[in-house]
């Protein structure tokens, strides 16, 4: 199997190793279906979900595309290594049927069977652990998802209702912008001070650990209106947002898809790819636009499609420029910072343990 430069694994017997091996890296990483000095009809940046699904709906349709990846693998921030047989998610792990688009791609490459429930009953220690500052408890997942659930809905439910008519087209772009405006400069620290009194120290402590798991920060840095559209996209209860988003995965892992994807459009002849190629910059002008890697290579297109990463796009150099908006929160990045580590224990006592802790406890 072919290895990607991302990730590395250690072991006591042999150390730090980098790099990790993936059906997601590109090899060779380079192919140009005709003269790579053709001027494309399309150049998609970036070869996430977003670019993978754009390069193939274009290809498909008889578009001259060329994908351009600053990475030597496809999928983004999702991806899988396969280790000793073991498919590890080293980013984006769950989905479901509740999430449209993607699982259109699943339905429409037959991987609606191919499914792994992440944590089963049944094992050894059967239990969530729930800390509180010093203190330390094994409660059943049942008391764990009646807990989780009850918080998490004093924190979310506004306006009595759950929020159903509030927010109830949840993959809408017209909610009230009254409502926005009032709860979006609020951060969730903000929220927790409103409803604090409201919560036993075991409560706040198992709300403050879904927040920081959702968010990948601290409550102060996480907006409160992205809470909410968590919780709505839950089904507005307290427990739907785990059901969709910690609960199944692909048995054949995330790269799996973005293969079938990619081959899918490499296979209609009309696509071309350049892997390891950062964008420099992107110069719209005289009717073509210039796409020019950091290395100096540059290809010209009728039209570019843009996926770059939000923490990156300032990176890029836009000509005309983008808008002033755009450009700031790139800079600013993402609020989520978080990191991904799997750890192997042996044998099978903790397939069905969980926990959940205050902020800084382990």
């Amino acid at each position: 199997m072919v290895y990607s430069s991302e990730g590395f694994t250690w072991t006591p017997s042999g150390g730090v190793s980098h790099g990790l091996p993936t059906i997601g890296a590109v090899d060779p990483p380079t192919f140009f279906a005709s003269s790579k000095d053709q001027v494309y009809d399309v150049i998609v940046v970036g070869a996430g979900y977003a670019g993978l699904v754009a390069s193939r709906d274009l290809s498909t349709q008889g578009k001259k595309t060329l994908l351009v990846e600053a990475r030597d693998r496809l999928g983004g921030r999702t991806w899988h290594s396969t280790i000793n047989g073991f498919n590890y998610e080293m980013g984006g792990t769950w989905i479901h049927w509740h999430m449209p688009h993607i699982y259109r791609e699943v339905s429409h490459y037959g991987l609606q069977d191919d499914w792994v429930v992440t944590q089963v009953p049944g094992g050894k220690e059967d239990y969530c652990t729930l800390t509180t500052g010093e203190q330390q408890r094994n409660i059943s997942h049942e008391e764990e998802a009646d807990l989780c659930g009850r918080v998490f809905r004093i924190f979310c439910n506004l306006d009595g209702n759950d929020l159903r008519e509030k927010w109830k087209y949840v993959f809408g772009t017209k909610l009230d912008p009254k409502f926005a405006a009032e709860w979006d400069n609020l951060s969730c620290s903000d929220r927790l001070n409103q409803i604090r009194n409201q919560l036993s120290p075991e409560e706040l402590a198992a709300l403050e650990a879904q927040l920081v798991q959702m968010g990948g920060n601290s409550p102060d840095k996480i907006g409160f209106l992205n809470a909410l559209l968590w919780w709505s996209l839950g089904s507005h209860t307290g427990t739907g947002l785990n059901e969709i988003a910690l609960h199944t995965r692909l048995a054949s892992g995330q790269s799996e898809l973005h293969r079938r994807i990619f081959e899918h459009a490499a296979s209609t002849g009309n696509l071309s790819y350049a892997f390891g190629y950062p964008v420099k910059s992107v110069q719209d002008e005289n009717g073509l636009v210039t796409v020019t890697a950091r290395d100096g290579t540059a290809w010209k297109a009728r039209s570019v499609i843009c996926t770059v990463p939000l923490n990156v796009l300032a990176d890029v150099q836009f000509s005309p420029s983008l808008p002033v908006e755009k450009v700031e929160a790139s800079r600013m990045g993402t609020a989520n910072l978080c990191n991904k580590v799997h750890i192997d224990v042996q044998g099978p006592d903790y397939l069905s343990w969980g926990s959940l802790a205050s902020p800084g406890r382990a």
